[in-house]
C-alpha cells in the first residue's frame, strides 16, 4: 500500500483536520504512521528484553516467538512500514517501556506531533488496554502491556 507523501510533511496543527481523513481513506490509523527519523537502533535493548520477558510471562507470545533476532521480532509484530520505518505504535510503546516516566511532551517530540495530539493517542492506547498510567500525572509512570 502506498502512503501519500503528504503524511510525512504535514504541519502539526493539521493532524486532526487533514491527515486523519486522509489516513482513513487509505485504510490506515494514526498508530500506523511511520516515524522516519526514529530507527530500530534508537530502541533500547533493555526495553526489548523487558517486552520479551513480559510477553512470555503474560502468555501473549511463546518462548519460540521471542527467541529470534530483535529485528525479526519487530517485523513479526508489524512495527515497520513498507519502507522499513518504525511506525508510531512501536515508537510510543518502546519509548514508554524504556522510560516509564516519559512526559507526553517528550513523547510528542519523539513521534513528531503536537503534545495535544499525543494525548489523544495516549487515550486511545489506554482505552485499548495497551498502556496504563500508575500514579499521578506528575509523579506516576507508564506501564506498557505486552500485546
Amino acid at each position: 500500500m502506498r502512503m501519500s507523501i503528504e503524511l510525512y510533511y504535514c504541519r502539526r496543527d493539521q493532524v486532526g483536520s487533514r491527515v486523519l481523513p486522509l489516513l482513513k481513506s487509505q485504510g490506515l490509523t494514526w498508530d500506523g504512521i511511520p516515524v522516519p527519523r526514529v530507527s530500530e537502533n534508537d530502541l533500547k535493548q533493555s526495553a526489548i528484553e523487558l517486552f520479551k520477558e513480559k510477553a512470555v510471562k503474560n502468555r501473549r507470545l511463546t518462548e519460540e516467538d521471542v527467541a529470534v533476532d530483535d529485528h525479526v521480532l519487530l517485523e513479526n509484530l508489524h512495527l515497520f512500514d513498507e519502507n522499513r520505518n518504525l511506525i508510531r505504535a512501536g515508537v510510543m510503546a518502546f519509548h514508554m517501556r524504556d522510560n516509564p516516566r516519559i512526559s507526553a511532551r517528550q513523547l510528542a517530540e519523539i513521534v513528531g506531533i503536537a503534545p495535544r495530539n499525543i494525548q489523544v493517542h495516549i487515550k486511545s492506547l489506554k482505552e485499548r488496554g495497551l498502556i496504563i498510567r500508575e500514579g499521578s500525572a506528575f509523579g506516576g509512570h507508564w506501564i506498557v502491556i505486552s500485546s
